[in-house]
């Protein structure tokens, strides 16, 4: 039975755009876009999920049709795919855009960069969302110990007092003496 947004969905974008000829995947289009999935996937490591959703009035609430690194997200192929997708697909817009760089939250807890690709087919008509989500929890735990070291209870410091040892400060001063004067001073004429 689909959700009440996959309904939504199936009223607004009948008749049904999908990647299936005669019920089976169109294998060239999954095929490219399989490569793509696991090049992305392979360039980012283990942390970056890709997913390729078919979008189709009937599998909305089953449209990962290609997962890799499912274990960011805890999905597989057969599950529907994630709240951004639908809404997105639900905008009024008949075009919808892609939807790039935004954070998500999985229900364990995990936060994700995401983006949402919507492929379409020759007709300009969505008919799959290759989505990119990546883990950046332990990054953001990275970016806040770093901000926590790097903290100082001087707020409005903009530059780092310099260290100073009072033999090079008499050095310095005796160099600026003499660049301002053009030669050193006459230890006692006369």
């Amino acid at each position: 039975m689909l959700t009440h947004r996959a309904q939504l969905y199936n009223v607004r974008c009948s008749p049904a755009v999908s990647l299936r000829k005669g019920g089976a995947m169109e294998t060239k289009r999954l095929e490219s876009l399989k490569q793509i999935a696991d090049g992305i996937a392979a360039q980012f490591g283990s942390n970056c999920e890709v997913v390729i959703h078919e979008v189709s009035s009937s599998r909305m609430d089953h449209s990962i049709v290609y997962i890799v690194n499912g274990h960011v997200s805890g999905r597989k192929i057969g599950d529907g795919a994630s709240q951004v997708a639908l809404e997105q697909m639900l905008d009024h817009s008949a075009q919808p855009k892609d939807h790039l760089s935004y954070l998500t939250k999985t229900p364990d807890g995990k936060i994700l960069k995401s983006s949402s690709i919507y492929i379409r087919n020759s007709r300009g008509l969505v008919v799959a969302i290759l989505a990119i989500n990546y883990d950046v929890s332990r990054l953001l735990m990275i970016q806040q110990t770093i901000g926590d070291m790097l903290e100082t209870d001087d707020r409005v410091q903009t530059e780092p007092e310099r260290i100073i040892n009072v033999n090079n400060v008499l050095d310095e001063l005796i160099d600026q003496s003499v660049a301002l004067a053009g030669r050193p001073v006459a230890a006692s004429e006369g």
